[in-house]
């Protein structure tokens, strides 16, 4: 990717100028929700065809825990599947992605619109066109091998964690050993259901995912634990998302979801609490990571867990 003025056009390549008037992008937000905190943006002009084009370059935090080159694969993939904004341009060594910019098109969605269940169902379509999805780069871990890796990067490092964290930890090993037991199928799966990865056209309410850092191929009812943990603060009940997602309720396969929803949010505090490790100066990831934690205390306090772990198929 070159952001010279070079204008000798090679296929494949954008070449992106600094365009004044461009409107920049929103300010980066970690807490409550993760918005942009992964990666610097930018608006550029490609200086061979005038196309404003949406710049993404991975911060240094991110590439210690972030498998790049994996999820600008998928990130490829999916824009060519109309799923996400179509990929231009791809430099995992420099941590760039190089997108059709959305900015005057398309809104950033909030969990507030959840409660719209247009939204909601575009939502849910995009990430289940996911699992239909073949991309041979994309990595193979499941929710657990990530919290194993954030952990020992945090431990290594001696980042301060939660003193009830190996309680929850515990409880998740139980869990574990139960969906191992019992087997999973596997598909490609977005990996993160924060609401700022959707984005909503203005004018024809169209739907894009957008940022594929935690893609990977795992069981995809961790994916819809995810979706539950985030729109756990909408009008919905959570046996009704999952409908929604899976297609029919079964009560085993539900279970499941609501224990990777407790999963996916201490994987969430450990994500927040090593990137604020890595990049000081700010509360904005120290409080996401508090914001994690204390869902995933809750979600694993509740009485009825025990009865999910039960009824876990």
């Amino acid at each position: 990717m070159d952001t010279t003025e070079n204008t000798d056009a090679t296929e494949n390549t954008v070449h992106l100028t600094v365009d004044p008037a461009l409107t920049a992008p929103a300010p980066t937000s970690a807490s409550p929700q993760w918005w942009g905190a992964d990666s610097v943006r930018a608006r550029l002009r490609d200086v061979d065809t005038g196309r404003t084009v949406f710049l993404k370059t991975m911060t240094p935090a991110a590439s210690t825990c972030i498998d790049i080159p994996g999820s600008f694969a998928v990130a490829t993939a999916a824009g060519d599947a109309g799923i996400g904004p179509r990929v231009l341009d791809a430099d995992p060594g420099r941590g760039e992605l190089a997108m059709e910019d959305l900015t005057d098109s398309y809104r950033t969605a909030s969990v507030r619109d959840f409660n719209d269940p247009d939204v909601t169902g575009r939502f849910v379509e995009k990430r289940r066109a996911m699992w239909d999805l073949h991309v041979p780069g994309a990595r193979r871990a499941g929710i657990f091998d990530d919290i194993r890796a954030l952990l020992g990067r945090c431990t290594a490092a001696g980042v301060a964690l939660p003193t009830d964290l190996p309680w929850m930890l515990s409880v998740l090993d139980d869990v574990e050993s139960r969906i191992t037991a019992a087997g999973t199928d596997t598909v490609l799966v977005h990996g993160d259901a924060n609401a700022s990865n959707l984005a909503v056209n203005r004018v024809t309410g169209e739907a894009k995912l957008l940022d594929y850092d935690w893609a990977a191929y795992t069981d995809p009812l961790q994916d819809i634990g995810s979706v539950l943990l985030e729109m756990s603060s909408n009008d919905l009940r959570p046996e009704e998302i999952f409908e929604l997602y899976w297609g029919s309720f079964d009560l085993g396969l539900y279970s499941r979801a609501m224990c990777y929803r407790a999963a996916d949010a201490v994987r969430g505090g450990l994500i927040g609490a090593w990137v604020d490790h890595c990049d000081p100066g700010t509360y904005e990831y120290s409080k996401f990571s508090d914001w994690m934690f204390l869902w995933a205390r809750e979600t694993l306090g509740e009485r009825r867990y025990d009865d999910f772990l039960e009824e876990m198929s």
